[in-house]
């Protein structure tokens, strides 16, 4: 399976064929006062959008064929960027592959360290239990039960002795903008075969949960391990450049594994990123995803959650 499972007539998804090489500073953030942040927020949201968007011209053209559902394609822009809250002089490349602008999502190859992330996973694995998930007023754990099948633990980047989570750290704040204090700790994952996870928001809409002091801008999903090629496990995209009535409609069948854009596990240190919000700050519902059912091997993943407030 390519990472673009149906064309969508008349256009489609923007092809990841494009090569450019620009450099960005980062500046340290100022602010801690409440307004101020919400405000440097949203500037950040939009200048973060414009900011990865900008990037995709170029003046030469390379192309690459996905031999396989794990081959990933290649980066349509290579950043070298600095960490604004470091304080340093540290530099770092990243590349990108921009999957779909409805809702935003970029695939980021080679974005850390494959040694280091396998490592994590074996260092995690003692502590993991069944994945939970947030209840709505009046819901029961036995209400959501097959939902999240995968086993997970919370971990932060100080708990990390090896600094793997650290370095992500730095790079998803240098390549959005958003301090890594607005970051929530990492949910490292392991599916097994059967393991899904159905389709779902990672916002948390006021009407369905209540009023939240914050919502989550951004997620970020590193590859620990992978399984063979062609063993499911996709993260799909059910609305990707959904419009009208069918975005109207919505999904009816969460557990289908559907949609024009499903983007496979790959390799150990790829990541995927994409907006759950649009930059004005409201909820994008082609943000809707899903963790398709896992046929063979294992999947390992540590998830990160952005938000528009400090934690």
């Amino acid at each position: 399976m390519a990472f673009f499972s149906e064309a969508k007539k008349g256009g489609g998804l923007p092809s990841p064929s494009l090569s450019s090489s620009k450099r960005k500073r980062g500046s340290s953030s100022s602010s801690s006062r409440s307004a101020s942040l919400k405000l440097a927020v949203l500037l950040v949201l939009v200048s973060a959008s414009f900011f990865l968007l900008g990037r995709m011209s170029s003046t030469s053209t390379t192309t690459t064929e996905t031999s396989s559902a794990s081959s990933p394609p290649s980066p349509t822009s290579s950043l070298s960027l600095v960490p604004s809250s470091s304080g340093s002089s540290e530099e770092f490349v990243v590349n990108i592959v921009t999957l779909s602008l409805r809702p935003r999502v970029f695939f980021l190859p080679g974005f850390a360290d494959p040694a280091l992330a396998s490592a994590l996973a074996d260092a995690t694995e003692p502590k993991l239990s069944p994945s939970t998930l947030a209840l709505r007023p009046g819901e029961k754990a036995e209400d959501k039960a097959g939902i999240r099948t995968s086993d997970g633990v919370f971990v932060s980047a100080a708990e990390d002795p090896s600094g793997f989570l650290a370095a992500v750290e730095k790079k998803v704040e240098a390549l959005t903008g958003i301090p890594k204090s607005h970051g929530e700790a990492f949910n490292v994952l392991r599916y097994k075969p059967g393991g899904r996870y159905e389709t779902h928001y990672d916002y948390f809409a006021d009407s369905e949960y209540g009023p939240q002091a914050s919502q989550r801008v951004a997620t970020l999903i590193v590859y620990l391990k992978t399984p063979p090629p062609d063993s499911g496990g996709e993260t799909c995209f059910p609305l990707a450049e959904a419009e009208g009535e069918e975005l109207a409609a919505g999904v009816r069948d969460y557990r289908a594994c559907s949609g024009r854009l499903r983007v496979p596990p790959t390799r150990p240190g790829d990541a995927v990123l994409f907006y759950n919000l649009h930059p004005n700050s409201t909820t994008d519902r082609r943000s809707m995803h899903g963790g398709c059912e896992l046929l063979a091997g294992s999947k390992w993943v540590a998830t990160k959650w952005i938000r528009n407030e400090k934690i």
